[in-house]
């Protein structure tokens, strides 16, 4: 939802998805436990990329945050793609109920559309939501990754060496993933240097 502006700074189109379930959106992975969103969201990348002709190689998946972890997703769904993200979660439920979690609005929201409810013993089912589909998806992914993360922002602890983790498990080749260590002191602080990278994708391409 923070990168409307894309359309006018990248060399290329654009297609912004928002991700407005509920208050504060779902990942577009789940609706009260349900995934036949992603049956919805693929239907239109699909049709977007056959309608503009885009070859595998020039498609991008982007984003921070949720957008970034929902730019993996799909990209692993499509089974290509250069995906470029930035500060992605790919622990949903720790990220959901981590410290705090009873007061932050925010979280609450984004459980209670994912699942139809609220309950910290939910941990572990969301949890295992990316894990599923890189499991599903992995071995067949023929694409790239570059995740941007920093280190004082506990990302790469966190979130990112799961990613890896789960990558080599489930077959995807080392080769594919590119992991970019920036100095960031906190999680907001990874948008100038995504935008940045960004523009310099746009402008080799």
């Amino acid at each position: 939802m923070s990168y409307y502006g894309l359309r006018d700074t990248l060399d290329g189109n654009v297609l912004h998805i928002k991700d407005n379930f509920g208050a504060h959106g779902c990942y577009l992975l789940n609706v009260s436990g349900d995934n036949q969103i992603r049956n919805v969201v693929l239907a239109l990348l699909r049709e977007v990329i056959s309608q503009l002709n885009i070859p595998k190689d020039k498609l991008f998946l982007v984003g921070t945050s949720k957008g970034g972890t929902t730019s993996i997703a799909y990209g692993l769904m499509l089974g290509f793609g250069n995906i470029v993200v930035g500060e992605p979660q790919i622990k949903i439920g720790d990220f959901l109920y981590s410290e705090g979690w009873e007061n932050a609005e925010y979280f609450k929201s984004v459980s209670y559309v994912m699942l139809g409810r609220i309950n910290e013993s939910d941990k572990t089912l969301l949890n295992s939501k990316f894990e599923e589909i890189i499991a599903q998806y992995g071995s067949r992914f023929r694409g790239k990754f570059e995740i941007m993360t920093g280190v004082k922002t506990l990302y790469l602890d966190n979130h990112i060496k799961y990613f890896t983790n789960y990558a080599k498990k489930y077959g995807i080749s080392e080769d594919f993933i590119t992991i970019s260590i920036i100095d960031i002191d906190k999680h907001n602080d990874i948008v100038d240097p995504f935008l940045k990278r960004l523009d310099q994708i746009s402008s080799h391409d």
